[in-house]
């Protein structure tokens, strides 16, 4: 394993505002790698391709790095940065112009594999749920949607 047990993944300069890339991080943050790709497919923003791509260039690189299966990556950090504001001009009329702002921002990753997360080894659901920053969103995750990803609940006509 190289000693190394986090693996850093970078999305610099992304067009994309931080405020719109935040509310698809927040759904994704703590996930396993397959429910975060498959939430991220299932999401109606345009912002989640981009952060995909980022995701799955993570777990490309922990899988290379290590030899593990991709299976077994969680999501251990994400971040959201501002980057730097792209200014173009619009022409007007009379020969004036207004300034259009396209905000970009940076993307940071950091996967782990479930060995070394220490949530994953002591996780007492009672904690886990307790915590201040868990969405009901995702207690619905945890209630509803994973179960029905592994095949715990199918559906029937």
């Amino acid at each position: 394993m190289n000693g190394r047990r986090e693996t850093y993944a970078f999305g610099r300069y992304m067009r994309i505002s931080v405020h719109k890339a935040q509310r698809i991080i927040n759904q994704i943050r703590g996930c396993s790698y397959n429910d975060a790709a498959t939430i991220l497919s299932f999401l109606p923003y345009k912002a989640s391709d981009p952060i995909s791509d980022v995701l799955k260039n993570a777990v490309a690189t922990a899988e290379y790095e290590t030899g593990l299966d991709r299976t077994e990556f969680f999501i251990k950090k994400i971040e959201v940065n501002k980057g730097t504001k792209r200014t173009k001009l619009k022409p007007r009329a009379q020969g004036r112009h207004h300034i259009i702002k396209r905000y970009t921002c940076h993307i940071t990753f950091v996967i782990q594999h479930k060995f070394f997360m220490k949530d994953f080894r002591k996780k007492n659901m009672r904690e886990f749920w307790a915590r201040p920053n868990y969405s009901p969103v995702k207690k619905l995750q945890h209630i509803l949607f994973k179960p029905t990803i592994r095949g715990e609940i199918t559906y029937k006509d």
